[in-house]
């Protein structure tokens, strides 16, 4: 892997003006859930994303027995979001699997075979992991900007409490075990 990281280094974004698609990570976490999807909803009505391919599955994990993939697109729609600017894809919350699944879509329907730059969200803490799996998996043609949630646990006060030192202590464990199985940070 090279350089080792540090804990604020898992906090990443990029400057994009606007994408053809945004790319949202589901969480099992409600909280999470909702910090993705708002950031999305939020960039959608600024106009820098006229699509949002919601992710996730998660069925299992969750009291109501729906995707997360599911329950953000409610949200989105209670927010007034058109659906048809919505797309699901809830086969998988693994992240490898996700990509995977993705990547099939982008080349597989019409729609999406023409995307070439996407805006990958997620919470600030998982949005450099979720970038090095989606890179490897996503057609080579499409261009990937990571974009965090502003809210949650970010590189402001990930510090600050037990809770996101964890996750930050956790990303980088994920993060050297997929650099260890041949994904890359490149």
């Amino acid at each position: 892997m090279g350089k080792r990281l540090a804990p604020r280094d898992i906090f990443v974004a990029d400057e994009f003006g606007a994408a053809d698609l945004g790319i949202v990570i589901g969480a099992a976490d409600d909280a999470d859930l909702g910090h993705r999807v708002g950031e999305a909803v939020r960039l959608h009505r600024a106009g820098k994303l006229p699509l949002l391919l919601l992710c996730g599955d998660g069925r299992d994990r969750h009291t109501s027995g729906t995707s997360e993939a599911e329950r953000m697109r409610l949200y989105c729609e209670l927010e007034g979001v058109s659906a048809a600017a919505l797309i699901c894809e809830d086969s998988s919350s693994e992240l490898t699997r996700l990509a995977r699944a993705v990547s099939k879509r982008l080349t597989a329907e019409a729609d999406l075979r023409n995307v070439t730059t996407v805006a990958l969200i997620s919470s600030a803490w998982q949005v450099l992991r979720a970038g090095i799996v989606m890179k490897k998996h996503l057609p080579r043609r499409i261009r990937i900007c990571r974009h965090p949630a502003a809210e949650g646990v970010t590189a402001a006060n990930w510090s600050l409490s037990d809770r996101g030192r964890a996750i930050a202590d956790n990303e980088l464990r994920l993060i050297d075990k997929l650099c260890s199985s041949g994904y890359t940070m490149k």
